[in-house]
């Protein structure tokens, strides 16, 4: 009786086991996503010549802090052409 009771529920799970191995899949196959256009990025906008000259102004300062004349000149001479103005 044991012995039976056992046979039986081997027999169950093994049914239960394969009824989940049962393909799932549907009858027409699955077409792939078609991929997106990245979104475009905005048009890059130049910062107003006065700030320009002001941020090549920081960095000269921080070339010549740095030791870096030539470049600290450099950077100097292109704020200058940008805003001869600025003190």
């Amino acid at each position: 009786m044991r012995r039976t009771a056992l046979l039986l529920l081997s027999i169950a799970m093994v049914a239960v086991v394969t009824a989940g191995c049962e393909s799932s899949s549907p009858t027409r196959p699955a077409t792939p996503p078609t991929p997106t256009a990245p979104p475009v990025p905005p048009p890059l906008q130049e910062a107003p010549a006065p700030y320009r000259a002001q941020l090549k102004t920081e960095l000269a300062a921080g070339y010549f802090e740095r030791g870096q004349m030539d470049v600290a000149l450099q950077e100097l001479g292109e704020a200058v052409k940008l805003d001869p103005r600025n003190p």
